[in-house]
């Protein structure tokens, strides 16, 4: 069977009524699986609500961590079957960093992942939805997803996938 994975950072929930549009157009072209970022608690009332009138074959499970993560996986469970589905926090700053403070932000974000494992024709496939903080630059960046790697690999899978917002710049 094939899989078909879209990762959609939906900006804390803003304009709801476009993101249940676009999770549509997501679904009629063929994603089985939506990592969903930012899906904070003022969303999830819409995204619910969506799933039990119009994808009655679909279930989601969130992943609150504060202001900075709140994750979401989307699943069409007719064709994928849930196995265990759990939530890893990622390191976090010792204290807010140079652009946070320039940005007159004193918050120390709590960023995470979120980690299903599917049962799909007696394999498991892991479906990881991560969040990496843009505060403490790439060094940071890369000791998160070295953490989230080190954490992932501690379970033995047969397919896995990592979605997300990483958080990086590029010109």
């Amino acid at each position: 069977m094939k899989i078909a994975l879209a990762s959609y950072n939906i900006l804390h929930g803003h304009h709801s009524n476009l993101i249940v549009k676009n999770i549509r157009f997501l679904i009629s072209k063929g994603a089985n699986v939506i990592c969903l970022q930012e899906t904070d608690l003022l969303f999830k009332k819409s995204l619910n609500n969506l799933l039990k009138t119009e994808l009655n074959d679909w279930k989601v499970r969130y992943f609150h961590t504060g202001i900075a993560c709140n994750l979401a996986i989307a699943w069409n469970n007719r064709l994928l079957k849930l196995k265990d589905i759990q939530p890893v926090l990622l390191p976090t700053l010792s204290k807010p960093s140079i652009t946070q403070r320039l940005l007159r932000s004193t918050q120390l974000y709590k960023r995470g992942a979120l980690s299903a494992h599917f049962l799909v024709g007696g394999k498991t496939i892991r479906v990881t939805n991560a969040h990496l903080g843009w505060e403490g630059g790439i060094k940071h960046r890369l000791y998160q997803l070295r953490f989230l790697r080190e954490t992932l690999d501690k379970e033995q899978v047969d397919h896995g996938v990592l979605s997300g917002d990483f958080n990086t710049f590029a010109p």
